[in-house]
């Protein structure tokens, strides 16, 4: 069996629009019944606003997802760590009366921001949630 070479065009950004897609993406989630106020978990259920989690490139944020258990009405916030406290980034991703969404954004990122996500409003169950970050050249 002959081996067939798969040539892939590389895109190239003029740095005002993303790039290279991150991967996998950063996942964060809490298990159970959570309300306002409440981080959301990464790895090894760290909350977020203890460890967050660290860009690893200058570029936007281009995509944002959630999902949970039941159908709920609630707003995440993304932000960042700016010394002992948080600023918001500028993305809030909010569901109403749904179990999922997913959303279009182009937040920008600096390489070495680290990323929270917290539940600002209302209340889900098990929620899932994810950012895709690309990069600019």
């Amino acid at each position: 069996m002959a081996c067939v070479t798969i040539t892939i065009p590389q895109v190239v950004s003029s740095g005002a629009v993303p790039g290279t897609s991150a991967s996998p993406g950063f996942q964060f989630g809490r298990a159970g019944d959570i309300a306002a106020g409440t981080y959301l978990q990464v790895v090894a259920t760290v909350p977020t606003n203890t460890a967050g989690l660290l860009v690893p490139f200058t570029g936007f944020i281009t995509s944002a997802w959630t999902t949970n258990e039941n159908v709920n009405t609630y707003d995440l916030k993304v932000q960042r760590r700016v010394g002992a406290g948080f600023v918001d980034q500028g993305l809030t991703l909010s569901l109403v009366g749904a179990r999922l969404i997913d959303a279009l954004f182009a937040i920008p990122v600096v390489k070495g921001q680290e990323l929270v996500m917290l539940m600002s409003t209302g209340s889900g169950r098990n929620v899932q949630a994810g950012l895709i970050i690309e990069q600019s050249p």
